[in-house]
C-alpha cells in the first residue's frame, strides 16, 4: 500500500529521489523481499538421447564473507514434466566446498525430463552479520548445470531468471520471485535456424511462473514468411521440449530462417536451446 502510495504522488523527479534515499532499504523493496534470504533459479534436467544432468552446487556464501564460518546444508528437489515432486535429497556444504547432484542417481531413467531447482542455507554467521540484518544484501542463486552425453560430452548452461524465494534462513520456500505475471511477453532469438548447422535443435520451454502457459512457437523463413506454428501448453514449474527435427527444417525451403516464442509468464526467462550435432555431441545455449 505504501509503495502505491508513494507512486502515486505527483513528485518532481529531485524530489523522488531525496525522498527514495530517506526511506530504510527494506521498504523500497517488494513486501515479499523486505526482510533477507536467497532467491532460487528453476533447471532444466535431461536423462532422455544418452544424456545425463549434473549441478555443481558451490558455497557462493564462502567467497563473498571468506572470513565467517560459512558451512550449511542445502537440499535439491526434483520435479517431473509437470511440475510434480518426484524425489527431494539434503546435503551437507563445507566451507569453500562443492556439492554435486547427478540427476541420475534420483530418477528412473524412464522420466525422459523434468525441472528441478536447489537452495543452500544461509548460514547462521552470514544471517547475523551487519550487512544482511541492514538490508544491505538479497542473494539470488543462478548457479551452473551440466548436461553430459554419451558420459563423455560436458555443455554448461547457467541459470538467467528467478523463480522461488527463501525467506531468512527457511529451508523452505516461500513464495515465488515474482508476484505480478504476464503471459504477454516474446522472445526472438539471433539464433538462425539452418539445417546445415546441427541435424537437429531442442527448443526448453520452462515455466517459473504460479500457473499453466501457453507458449506459441512459430517458425519463419528469412524474408519473414510463416511455415511453422505450435502451442505448447506447460504445467507450473515444469518444461516442454520442441525438436526441430528434418521436417522442420525442410520447411525453410533451402534457406535460413528464425523463431519466434510468445507467451513467456517471467521477465528474464528465455529458453534454452540444445542443439545435437552429426557427430554426437550437444551444445548448450541461451540467446
Amino acid at each position: 500500500m505504501l509503495r502505491k502510495i508513494y507512486h502515486a504522488l505527483p513528485l518532481s523527479l529531485n524530489a523522488r529521489k531525496w525522498l527514495n534515499n530517506k526511506m530504510p532499504l527494506k521498504w523500497r523493496r517488494e513486501s515479499h523481499l523486505r526482510d533477507f534470504g536467497v532467491i532460487n533459479e528453476l533447471y532444466c534436467w535431461r536423462l532422455d538421447r544418452d544424456i545425463d544432468t549434473i549441478a555443481p552446487i558451490q558455497n557462493f556464501f564462502s567467497g563473498i564473507f571468506p572470513h565467517l564460518d560459512t558451512a550449511t546444508e542445502g537440499s535439491v528437489w526434483i520435479y517431473d514434466r509437470n511440475g510434480k515432486e518426484i524425489a527431494k535429497h539434503d546435503f551437507l556444504l563445507p566451507q569453500f566446498g562443492m556439492y554435486v547432484v547427478r540427476i541420475s542417481e534420483f530418477v528412473s531413467k524412464n522420466v525422459e525430463y523434468g525441472t528441478f531447482m536447489w537452495s543452500i542455507k544461509m548460514p547462521d554467521s552470514v544471517a547475523n552479520s551487519k550487512d544482511v540484518l541492514e538490508n544491505h544484501i538479497y542473494f539470488t542463486d543462478r548457479g551452473y548445470v551440466c548436461y553430459e552425453k554419451s558420459g563423455a560430452q560436458p555443455s554448461f548452461s547457467h541459470g538467467v531468471d528467478r523463480y522461488l524465494v527463501f525467506q531468512k534462513q527457511r529451508k523452505t520456500p516461500s513464495t515465488y520471485f515474482y508476484k505480478n505475471q504476464s503471459s504477454h511477453r516474446s522472445w526472438l532469438p539471433e539464433m538462425p535456424l539452418n539445417m546445415s548447422m546441427q541435424i537437429e535443435m531442442d527448443i526448453v520451454l520452462l515455466n517459473r511462473s504460479s500457473n499453466e502457459q501457453a507458449f506459441t512457437v512459430k517458425v519463419y523463413q528469412n524474408g519473414g514468411k510463416e511455415v511453422f506454428q505450435t502451442v505448447e501448453y506447460v504445467s507450473a514449474g515444469g518444461v516442454g521440449m520442441l525438436t526441430f527435427n528434418a521436417e522442420i527444417f525442410a520447411m525453410l525451403d533451402g534457406r535460413e530462417g528464425y523463431f519466434l516464442i510468445e507467451g513467456l509468464a517471467t521477465k528474464w526467462g528465455r529458453p534454452a536451446i540444445m542443439r545435437h550435432f552429426e557427430c554426437g555431441s550437444l551444445s548448450v545455449m541461451h540467446c
